[in-house]
């Protein structure tokens, strides 16, 4: 059996959330379901889990009802690659394992393998900046030594998970903020942009912290597409992108942010009352429903000239600087289902916990 990416793989047991969670960061929108001796029992998509949770909303349940159990696969001595790139194709299919005799995965093809981003029908002419300047203290030690970017989810760095993710969506021209330990992470985005055909990257250099979205302002606005896609490097979006991009064009919007529904459990005893003193009633741990940014945005590179040069400058700023001067902002509601930040390391840890490849 060949040394296949366990990121592709997911047991029959598997919660909803456990794949929702291993979809979130993986560049394809597919998993082979599979015994522990890794004999295909079918695949999960990730519109198979958004079928299932408009009829049932709870993630604890097992996907053992949901995945196809009956996919399209290849037996090992059967493969022919232009039949194969045909399937593909017609079906729109991420991946078609490879099985054997014993109904065993013995390799898996991609849509990635057949189809690159040279093909301009596949890439968008879009300019996608990635902000991993910043310390990341909350992610501490690790972010003692390494940047923040670079924190690993399931093994795989964050960034790492944003650029295939994103560069299978057939966005190539990448910008991203460099500060903090910057040297260490431009050796590894060097290295994997070697292995990204047909795309481009450019570092934004920050030679003092200027917050969220101010390094943004050291780029050559000229350069830049008239559209721009801005994301924090602690935040994945499970969206296509390019819709919201194209909603983003039709209204005419010079911000696009994209906001989710967030649930917090305030931890005491809320207390109400009347006339200042007079009790009427406690509500233990009440739970809070808050529509809230998600750290990704679109933006016209007009906008850009609003951000001061080389002086702190957060994305909050911007929206409301942009806000006071009548420009058109709009949001993007997106599932919470949706969306992976890791900003702590108890997040980090949960996530791992949740997707750890055994």
């Amino acid at each position: 059996m060949k040394n296949l990416n366990k990121k592709y793989f997911i047991f029959s047991n598997a919660t909803i959330k456990t794949a929702l969670s291993y979809l979130n960061v993986s560049p394809h929108k597919c998993l082979m379901v599979t015994n522990v001796k890794k004999k295909l029992l079918g695949t999960i998509t990730d519109g198979d889990i958004r079928k299932s949770i408009l009829k049932d909303p709870n993630l604890e349940r097992s996907i053992k009802n949901i995945y196809n159990p009956d996919p399209i696969k290849v037996y090992e001595n059967e493969v022919d690659k232009n039949e194969i790139k045909k399937i593909l194709q017609i079906n729109k299919f991420e991946l078609i394992p490879v099985i054997n005799k014993k109904n065993s995965i013995v390799d898996i093809f991609s849509w990635d393998q057949f189809f690159t981003l040279n093909d301009d029908t596949y890439s968008h002419n879009i300019d996608m900046i990635i902000m991993a300047g910043g310390r990341g203290k909350r992610l501490a030690p690790f972010t003692n030594t390494y940047p923040k970017a670079l924190m690993p989810i399931g093994g795989i760095p964050m960034i790492i998970r944003i650029l295939d993710k994103y560069y299978m969506q057939g966005f190539n021209n990448f910008y991203i903020s460099a500060f903090y330990q910057k040297k260490i992470l431009k050796d590894v985005l060097k290295k994997k942009f070697e292995d990204l055909n047909n795309s481009k990257l450019t570092f934004i250099n920050e030679t003092k912290p200027l917050g969220t979205i101010g390094a943004i302002r050291n780029i050559d606005v000229k350069k830049l597409s008239e559209n721009i896609i801005i994301t924090n490097c602690d935040t994945i979006i499970s969206e296509n992108i390019y819709k919201i991009v194209e909603k983003h064009i039709k209204n005419n919007s010079d911000i696009t942010l994209l906001v989710t529904n967030k649930k917090l459990e305030f931890p005491y005893g809320q207390i109400k009352t009347k006339n200042k003193s007079e009790f009427i009633e406690i509500i233990e741990k009440p739970i809070f429903d808050f529509v809230i940014n998600v750290g990704f945005y679109i933006i016209k590179k007009d906008i850009i000239k609003l951000i001061p040069k080389n002086k702190f400058f957060d994305a909050t700023d911007l929206i409301m600087r942009a806000k006071k001067m009548k420009k058109k902002i709009h949001t993007h509601h997106i599932s919470n289902n949706n969306w992976v930040e890791i900003g702590k390391t108890s997040e980090l840890d949960t996530f791992n916990k949740i997707i750890k490849l055994d």
